[in-house]
């Protein structure tokens, strides 16, 4: 089963009040996309050309509604990162960021001549020009609390904000203006953008410290991004967020994006009007390791639910798709949805 439209038309057709196909969805597959053209990941992260062929190809499969990529913040300030063939990237050193010497030496002087930035300006360049005039294109970040916990070791910060409070500030205030500098970069693009925090998760840290080291930075971000691409950005924060759900929309949030683990009645009455919800279909337990069966069930109660927001509300997965998923699942799940969203949308027939 395939669009008739693309996405920008199916926007502009839903903001016109005219037929449209289906629903937009917010569905985002990340690394799976390299299973599409069956290249390791390794090569998906390290080759621009590669990486924009296997976007693309995800795009058109499996009909996404955008593209994008994700800044390297944590590779431009000097981390270590480990590439295995078929799994996720991860960290393999951090940086010590014990003194204040070490915060003042990090820095940019000029954002093309860093190798993960020049590649990260090949794919959203390779991406603009192969989709750019059909589908969005957006710029992940990760939030500066996140990309402190990546680059020094989420322990070394978790201790840091008992004990150092002032240095983590500082550390902060670092990153920050590292990202707004990038955000700066973005003018020009036609871009949307929005922001992972998953270390400030209720999960890994009380209310309190999320309001003093965490929401301050994604506030300052979220201008920046909103200033420079002239729409509200998306934020997405891993765990249990029940109890910081608020702060979420008081950073300038257009769209705040719930984990799976969240209930989505709770996270609509809270949000309110205030911005549009998105989640959260469970990315592990119903793509990873469920059935069509159980995908289709999972897709009809957030779309049911979802329907209620009285500020919008798009469907999309509760956190990060594994790159495993199997690829019947993922078919399984655009083409109910395809079913359930299709012109015009009447959440009772669910």
């Amino acid at each position: 089963m395939k669009d008739s439209m693309t996405p920008k038309e199916r926007k502009k057709a839903i903001a016109e009040g005219r037929p449209y196909d289906r629903l937009p969805h917010g569905f985002a597959i990340g690394d799976a996309a390299s299973r599409v053209t069956g290249i390791s990941v390794t090569e998906f992260h390290n080759d621009a050309g590669k990486r924009v062929e296997a976007t693309v190809a995800a795009y058109k499969e499996y009909g996404l509604d955008g593209v994008g990529v994700a800044v390297p913040l944590q590779e431009i300030m000097g981390v270590e990162m480990a590439y295995p063939e078929d799994s996720t990237p991860y960290v393999s050193k951090h940086v010590d960021f014990g003194t204040e010497e070490s915060i003042e030496r990090v820095g940019i002087d000029d954002l093309k001549d860093q190798p993960e930035m020049r590649l990260f300006w090949q794919v959203l360049d390779g991406l603009f020009e192969a989709v750019g005039d059909e589908a969005p294109v957006s710029v992940g970040f990760s939030g500066p609390f996140s990309v402190a916990g990546r680059v020094w070791g989420t322990p070394m910060l978790m201790r840091g904000i008992l004990r150092r409070p002032d240095h983590v500030h500082r550390l902060l205030e670092k990153i920050l203006n590292i990202e707004i500098e990038i955000v700066e970069s973005l003018k020009g693009y036609d871009v949307g953008t929005g922001i992972a925090d998953p270390v400030a998760s209720g999960t890994l840290i009380s209310p309190t410290h999320f309001r003093e080291f965490a929401k301050p930075y994604e506030t300052r971000l979220f201008d920046a991004m909103a200033r420079v691409t002239e729409r509200k950005p998306r934020h997405h924060i891993c765990g249990d967020t029940s109890r910081i759900i608020n702060d979420m929309v008081e950073t300038g949030a257009g769209t705040v994006s719930v984990d799976d683990m969240m209930d989505l009645n709770y996270v609509i009455e809270q949000v309110g009007a205030r911005a549009i919800v998105a989640g959260n279909v469970s990315p592990t337990k119903s793509m990873l390791l469920g059935t069509p069966e159980i995908i289709r069930e999972d897709l009809r109660n957030n779309m049911k639910k979802g329907a209620k927001a009285p500020g919008g509300f798009i469907v999309s997965f509760g956190c990060g798709l594994p790159i495993n998923t199997p690829i019947k699942n993922l078919h399984s799940l655009f083409d109910s949805f395809r079913e359930f969203s299709k012109y015009p949308f009447d959440p009772e027939a669910l």
